[in-house]
């Protein structure tokens, strides 16, 4: 019998830097028979409905395509008040069902997280890390929320919004 936690533990590391920096678990699922992949899924659902948030749960639920997944992202998505999070549930929901309804909750969010005024260490790294979930949906509106922020006077914000809309440097 196989030891799903074992297999749980490889490919969801503890987040935190040295575990998750680099970190992919594609070629390890890729590895995975279709029994352990519905067992892995099957667990991870279960993780959903815990009040932390991990967006590797998430988005290796969304490798493997889990149908199953749908109801309980979107009840993750309904209980978050995080606009970050939202981003990458709706990002990740779209990868799954490609439901349009997903750009006006993720371009609601992103409006949340502009408002916020720029520091350093909080919202400066939530602006940039929104743009790459931003960029999953490849829409014309939601990029062009991004477009200004590739002319933003901060270097790293004006290099990674130009870094996801595929402009050069």
């Amino acid at each position: 019998m196989t030891d799903i936690k074992n297999i749980i533990d490889k490919i969801i590391p503890p987040a935190d830097y040295q575990n998750r920096n680099g970190f992919s678990n594609d070629d390890l699922i890729d590895k995975l028979s279709s029994d352990e992949k519905t067992l892995v899924e099957t667990e991870l659902i279960k993780r959903l409905a815990h009040p932390s948030f991990d967006d590797l749960v998430i988005e290796t639920l969304t490798y493997l395509q889990s149908t199953k997944a749908i109801e309980p992202l979107k009840n993750k998505l309904n209980d978050t008040q995080d606009a970050l999070q939202k981003i990458i549930i709706s990002a990740n929901l779209f990868r799954i069902t490609s439901d349009k309804k997903l750009i006006d909750i993720t371009i609601d969010s992103f409006k949340t997280i502009e408002a916020l005024p720029m520091n350093y260490f909080n919202n400066r790294s939530t602006l940039i890390s929104s743009f790459y979930y931003l960029t999953i949906f490849q829409d014309r509106e939601i990029n062009k929320l991004i477009s200004p922020y590739s002319k933003n006077s901060d270097m790293l914000v004006s290099y990674n919004a130009k870094r996801y809309l595929g402009q050069p440097d």
